[in-house]
């Protein structure tokens, strides 16, 4: 008996061993399994298809564990095994994915092998949006195995559960932290998982649930113990006569009495076990059985019996009878019971786990199963076992595991290489289980494990956060369905959705873009890029019959001319003579449909705008405005010009500016802040190429500007001010172009898209202004760029659309950004910025996180009617035509070198400047940058044909040459008396636009007056006359 006890015991820990896979413990110490022909067959190189992760991209509404599942769900519909290697060289890591198909190996099963491959690699690519893999030749695998494989190969067995936080949100640990934790140790950490079929699941379901039908049994025991007495009595009583023939006769009596008394005691144990199913997972099958009987009993008892009987018979019987018959019985019962439990932890432990288990295949059952471990590689086995603790310790979670987590090494060198060969062919390695005998077949068993595809996809253990050499994005989803193209719609780029290519194109309705279109994004970003692209789908290249024209303004960097200046009817305007053809403008300048006041009030309005104005000094500027128009003959009321139609300057302003501000009667003080202020910035718009481009007497018409392709490069103005002043003023002049086409009907009202304006650095002009008003300071300015933004959010009428483009959008004014209808957002590193914009368009707050992190291109789009924004890359323009440039060496201006002639000969006949017009001669003579006197010398001598004298002729020579500026200024570089009137002949020849001869004659004039001025001066007097030569 006790030996039939100690079977028992002993199959019971055998089962608790292969239930909780004790065996794994002991596994370092098998003998591996040389590979043999099956496994040496798997030719990886067309069994297997593997891949480099480049780059990893995580959703952030989605849980990443259960795109990895789905992954493996496919792999294990298909029959595929999943094998992933994650490689350190001590300083960069790697990370490979690879599928093998194992049970499709021969040439006529590649299709299938193929569709395996397609299956589980598209799988990866449609749950890892974004994601980048790289396919790589198997040699690659089993060459970085064999790198750092040759010392130790630990491998990691056990059932991975997830971590749970301090609000029991369960997570998954990424592989980052095991590179953190082993830098600058090589290893590599391969993990294979192969599929169970169904068939194979049932049948492991088959085993756990005989296994626990058996134990349950044996769970429990029960003894019980009972006492009981009975007691009992009986009568009976009956008499007979017959007579017959032969007189026969009988009586009968009889008397019975009955004790009996019963003591029965009972206990017993019994317990039996016959065991006979195979355990998942055990290297083999345990049988066994075993009965154990034992009781006692015992039983008492006691009876009396009486009989008495008469019978007499005669020769005749003659019969006749009675009976009477009574029974009594009387009956006592009593008893006493006890019941003992007892119940077996061990064995229900055993249940619970089996349960579980169960539990565990039913999920199996429904979402995939496999077979998988995870194999540590490295040079020593120090490494090789710290590398696997540290990659266990990453699986396990918070709560009690089904099963241990085991790590067996193995060092020796025979044993590793052995593995290897089943490992570098995507193999789990096999173990011989106990010792060899004669007869016996020698039992095999893996490492592996049978996990669910959830509890593998815990294993695969992608990483979560960047690692060196595995760059890890979080990025946010976009839309994924903006408005189909439309005919004639303007290509953007291709949808992106995590960084993916979607194979579509992000397409705008042109005549949209009178909305306006808004676009922003750091230095670098694409803005440039997105700009040319829109341009030359609209304006260049387009498919429109009707192509818009465009404007573009360009305060900054001047690339606009290099890239699309060489294009044929693209004219390029700007601020150095040298590089392009000179911008003429004249803020003052208006169309005849437009009235003197409106446009004194808006040019005003761009004047507050540039400049920092306070206190009255809108006012006084105003007043010297009109007090300049005034001068030139314009009526106030009437808006009529007296005579042919003549501007005033800021040269006009300037001069006005003195009288308006003594006649305010304001005081010393006052009179001398405000002319310091105001003639400071009027007199710098007077001077060298600010008064060329601001003061032009033959200023560029509004057909040249704005009916044509244009680009205005303002990257060589110095001061942000006078760049601010030269966009308003195209803004402006071009406001007032379209009001006077409108109004002689070549232009008709939503008549769609017919011209593009773009100003780049819009910030410059548009600028976001404090909303507080002082007694000082009315927010001047903020007033100002109001009414700026509103003119161009009414040019959408015209048929007029802005592209407004800024890397800083904090700096423009809000109604900017809030008044366009399309908004592309490249990427913006500051915080303030993305949410400024991002909120104007729509995004939600990871969206505008993720436009921190938008590659060089990558823009988000969206237009009002869309339903949600997209991300799109915007195409590439690579058809660059650049701008060539070649000034003239010099080009005389006829008008000024006929005057200067007519100056320095004298009035003959004025026939020659008769032939140049009036109006034209008026026009240059209130463009000089000259006094009153001057000028009205020059009016009596070209206007009124008034013979001047001499010194007056030669005083109107020194006057517009800048004598006294020419000769300071040639003194202080030249060496020599050559060197002097060389440099004086060119500047004069630059600055009035006339010969060489001419010049030469001017300079000799312009010294001599010069010298006749300090005669006291014997010295400097010689000296200008030497210099001047003879006359």
């Amino acid at each position: 008996m006790e030996q039939q006890i100690e079977k028992l015991e002993n199959i019971l820990d055998q089962v608790g061993e292969m239930v909780g896979r004790g065996y794994l413990a002991r596994l370092e110490r098998c003998e591996p399994q040389k590979a043999g022909f099956a496994e040496l067959n798997l030719d990886l190189k067309s069994c297997g298809q593997f891949y480099r992760l480049e780059r990893l991209v995580l959703n952030k509404r989605e849980i990443f564990l259960d795109n990895l599942t789905t992954v493996l769900n496919v792999a294990v519909a298909v029959n595929g095994s999943v094998v992933t290697l994650f490689h350190s060289d001590g300083q960069r890591n790697a990370f490979y994915m690879g599928v093998i198909s194992k049970h499709f190996r021969s040439n006529g099963d590649k299709a299938r092998r193929e569709s395996i491959f397609q299956a589980v690699m598209g799988a990866a690519r449609g749950n890892l949006p974004g994601s980048r893999f790289q396919q790589v030749e198997s040699e690659t695998i089993s060459s970085l195995l064999d790198q750092v494989g040759n010392g130790a190969v630990c491998a990691v067995s056990g059932i991975p559960d997830l971590k749970t936080d301090a609000e029991h949100r369960e997570y998954l640990q990424g592989l980052e932290r095991l590179g953190d934790a082993m830098r600058g140790r090589q290893y590599a950490v391969l993990f294979i998982a192969d599929p169970i079929a169904p068939e194979e699941l049932f049948q492991v379901r088959q085993g756990y649930e005989e296994l626990f039908t058996q134990l349950s049994a044996y769970a429990s025991q029960q003894v019980s113990i009972n006492r009981a007495e009975n007691l009992s009595r009986s009568n009976t009583y009956t008499e007979s006569f017959s007579e017959s023939l032969s007189k026969s006769l009988s009586k009968s009596q009889s008397t019975t009495e009955s004790r009996s008394r019963t003591t029965g005691t009972n206990s017993g144990y019994h317990l039996d076990l016959g065991l006979g199913v195979g355990i998942p997972g055990a290297p083999a099958s345990i049988h066994g059985g075993g009965g154990i009987q034992r009781g006692r009993h015992e039983d008492h008892t006691a009876g009396t019996s009486e009989s008495a009987g008469i019978q007499t018979a005669l020769g005749t019987v003659t019969q006749n009878g009675a009976s009477t018959g009574r029974t009594d019985t009387v009956g006592s019962s009593s008893g006493v019971g006890i019941q003992f439990n007892w119940e077996n932890r061990g064995i229900r432990d055993l249940l619970d786990r089996i349960q579980e288990h169960l539990k565990r295949l039913s999920l199996c059952e429904s979402v995939g199963a496999v077979q998988a471990a995870a194999y540590v590689l490295a040079p020593d086995q120090n490494t090789a076992m710290t590398v696997a603790g540290n990659y266990s310790a990453l699986l396990r979670g918070n709560r009690a595991g089904l099963e241990n987590a085991y790590l067996n090494v193995w060092s020796r060198k025979d044993s590793v290489q052995d593995i290897l060969k089943f490992l570098s062919h995507g193999m789990h390695p096999c173990f011989y289980m106990g010792g060899e005998q004669v007869g016996v077949e020698r039992l095999l068993a893996t490492a592996t494990t049978l996990l669910s595809s959830r509890e593998a996809a815990q294993q695969l253990l992608f990483p979560q956060e960047p690692l060196d050499g595995i760059p890890v994005l979080t990025m946010a989803p976009f839309g994924r369905n903006p408005p189909e193209a439309e005919q004639n719609g303007l290509n953007l780029g291709e949808l992106l959705y995590l960084g993916q290519s979607q194979n579509r194109q992000v397409s705008l309705n042109p005549d949209s873009l009178t909305s306006h279109v808004f676009i922003t994004g750091s230095t670098g970003a694409g803005k440039s890029n997105a700009i040319y692209t829109l341009l030359d789908q609209l304006c260049l290249h387009g498919e429109r019959a009707d192509k818009p024209t465009f404007l573009v303004v360009e305060p900054a960097k001047g690339e606009y001319k290099e890239v699309l200046g060489g294009y044929p009817g693209v004219r390029v305007y700007g601020t150095n003579p040298r590089k392009a053809p000179l911008l003429r403008l004249n803020p003052f300048s208006f169309p005849e449909d437009t009235h003197v006041l409106e446009h004194i009030d808006r040019l005003i309005e761009i004047f507050n705008a540039c400049w920092p104005m306070y206190a009255a000094m809108p006012a006084v500027l105003k007043a010297a405005v009109e007090h300049a128009y005034k001068g030139c003959g314009w009526s106030m009321s009437s808006s009529q010009c007296a005579g042919m139609r003549r501007f005033p300057t800021f040269r006009d302003v300037m001069c006005a500016l003195s009288d308006v501000v003594d006649s305010k009667g304001f005081s010393q003080d006052t009179q001398g802040d405000y002319k310091g202020a105001l003639l400071t910035r009027l007199e710098s718009l007077t001077n060298g190429i600010n008064g060329q481009v601001l003061c032009a007497y033959d200023e560029l018409e509004g057909e040249e500007l704005f009916d044509q392709n244009v680009i205005v490069d303002l990257s060589r103005v110095g001061s942000s001010e006078t760049k601010a002043l030269l966009m308003g003023t195209l803004i402006l002049k071009l406001q007032e172009h379209r009001m006077a086409q409108r109004a002689t009907g070549t232009n008709r009202p939503n008549s769609g898209l017919l011209h593009i304006t773009v100003l780049e650095e819009a910030h410059s002009l548009l600028r976001r202004t404090s909303t507080e008003q002082s007694q000082e300071d009315s927010n001047l300015q903020g007033k100002s760029v109001e009414m700026l933004t509103n003119a161009i959010a009414e040019m959408r009428t015209y048929g007029e659309g802005f592209i407004i483009a800024d890397q800083s959008p904090g700096l423009l004014d809000m109604a900017v950004i809030r008044n366009t209808n399309t908004k592309l957002i490249l990427r913006l590193p500051d915080e303030g910025d993305r949410i400024l914009v991002g909120k104007a368009a729509g995004l939600n707050d990871d969206q505008i996180v993720e436009l921190s992190r938008l590659d060089t291109g990558v823009a988000a789009v969206y237009q009002n009617h869309w339903l949600e924004p997209v991300l799109c890359k915007v195409s590439h323009f690579d058809r660059a035509e650049h701008f060539s440039y070649t000034p003239a060496r010099f080009t005389p201006d006829p008008l000024t070198e006929m005057i200067c002639q007519t100056l320095l000969q004298g009035i003959s006949d004025g026939t020659a400047l008769e032939c140049e017009g009036v109006d034209r001669i008026r026009t240059w003579i209130d463009h000089q940058q000259t006094g009153k006197g001057v000028k009205k010398l020059l009016y009596q001598a070209l206007i009124e044909r008034q013979q001047l004298s001499q010194k007056e002729r030669d005083y109107a020579l020194y006057c517009l040459a800048h004598g006294k500026h020419l000769i300071e200024e040639i003194r202080r570089f030249a060496v020599s008396a050559d060197e002097f009137r060389t440099m004086a002949d060119r500047q004069i020849m630059e600055s009035l636009m006339v010969p060489e001869v001419v010049a030469r004659e001017i300079r000799r004039v312009v010294l001599f007056y010069a010298a006749d001025n300090v005669r006291n001066d014997i010295q400097q007097f010689h000296e200008l006359q030497e210099l001047g030569g003879v006359r």
